[in-house]
């Protein structure tokens, strides 16, 4: 039994797309006991193998990780997870629904926390150009790297519109 809920969702979507675990070691480049461990115990594989099963499954890495995947819900999951290669990652956030009485100060606490968010991710980014001028760096970091990149322009998306946000809210009280 699976104990984990990502193992779970492999098994899950194993059997939904009638494969057996030899068959998507094959596809993802594991082995079979390797597959078994991941449904079966409590190993996670490293981001560049999820990033496989999830572009095997055409399901993207955070619903293969957070979502209880069943037969009901996995064609939803896949065009869900379609539509969002359509529209490209870097698409424009929705508009920010906050809670009529918010205050300014929970709204700049929140611009604040996204900063230190930047803040954290350029330090990291720099760490990385700095291992790639060495030659250091492994595929694996540059998925990293990619994917820190993804979340900076979604965090500067979302600082910018709090900031509007909390522009509107001063300019109507």
């Amino acid at each position: 039994m699976a104990t984990t809920l990502l193992g779970k969702n492999l098994k899950t979507l194993r059997r939904l797309t009638h494969m057996n675990q030899e068959k998507l070691a094959n596809a993802v480049g594991v082995t079979r006991t390797r597959i078994a461990s991941y449904e079966t115990q409590n190993i996670e594989p490293k981001l560049a193998l999820l990033a496989k099963f999830a572009s095997f499954f055409d399901i993207s890495i955070d619903t293969l990780l957070a979502v209880d995947i069943t037969s009901e819900n996995y064609e939803s999951l896949k065009k869900s997870n379609q539509s969002v290669k359509k529209q490209g990652i870097t698409r424009p956030l929705q508009t920010i629904m906050l809670p009529k009485h918010t205050s300014i100060n929970l709204v700049e606490s929140y611009i604040n926390r996204y900063r230190q968010i930047e803040k954290a991710f350029e330090g990291v980014l720099a760490l990385h150009a700095l291992q790639d001028r060495n030659n250091n760096v492994d595929l694996t970091t540059k998925q990293l790297v990619f994917i820190i990149r993804q979340l900076l322009n979604q965090n500067a998306l979302l600082i910018n519109e709090l900031e509007r946000k909390y522009s509107t809210n001063k300019l109507n009280k």
